[in-house]
């Protein structure tokens, strides 16, 4: 895979990313950067916010759940992810899908912590694209959607890619967001809480209108 195009800022993420993420996940990651990166500029955001969002989305992803639990309680410690805390009220521990998402407010904290990125919008993304949540920023939803559409997923189709092409940024992430629950439903797993409140907050929104 060619990583040309990465900058100097991004390239370094790229090498942690390799360091920390088995070379599956790296691959994904630097595809939903590359998504990201088309969708901010379509939608009028800087394309290295994407790019550096998706790179970083899942550089936890691979770290022991045992070791994000606490990670991730500390979004509160600090200014720039305080606003995140109710991603943790809404993921119930004692369900069978919470080490599967956790890793996105961990590693909010761990890229705070470790210096990597101090964007607030990032980290917002980085934290809400295992579970979406209301009240997503522009930046969020654009994560959200890549990682769930991007062409290495397994199970992605060509309507997805027409999606991409074609939808504006609410539909999209609409659909993205469809998507993701659909296939939660057929595989038997449980939904996360703040995924349920914003697909029941979409679903009013779309009455209202």
């Amino acid at each position: 895979m060619d990583y040309t195009a990465f900058s100097s800022a991004e390239q370094g993420l790229l090498e942690l990313l390799q360091r920390l993420c088995k070379p599956r996940r790296v691959a994904h990651s630097v595809s939903v950067a590359e998504v990201a990166a088309r969708l901010c500029a379509r939608f009028g955001i800087d394309p290295a916010l994407g790019r550096i969002a998706g790179l970083a989305h899942d550089i936890v992803k691979d770290t022991p759940a045992s070791e994000l639990w606490p990670m991730a309680f500390r979004l509160g410690n600090y200014p720039e992810t305080e606003r995140l805390l109710p991603l943790l009220e809404a993921i119930d521990a004692r369900m069978p899908y919470a080490d599967k998402v956790i890793h996105g407010p961990a590693g909010a904290v761990f890229l705070l912590e470790a210096r990597i990125v101090k964007d607030e919008s990032v980290l917002g993304a980085v934290a809400s694209h295992s579970t979406a949540r209301p009240g997503m920023t522009s930046l969020e939803k654009i994560v959200f959607s890549a990682d769930k559409l991007e062409p290495l997923r397994a199970g992605t189709s060509l309507a997805d890619a027409e999606a991409l092409l074609n939808l504006g940024e609410e539909d999209l992430f609409a659909y993205a967001l469809s998507s993701s629950l659909s296939w939660l439903s057929r595989a038997g797993l449980p939904v996360a809480q703040a995924t349920v409140d914003l697909y029941n907050a979409l679903q009013r929104g779309a009455k209202r209108a």
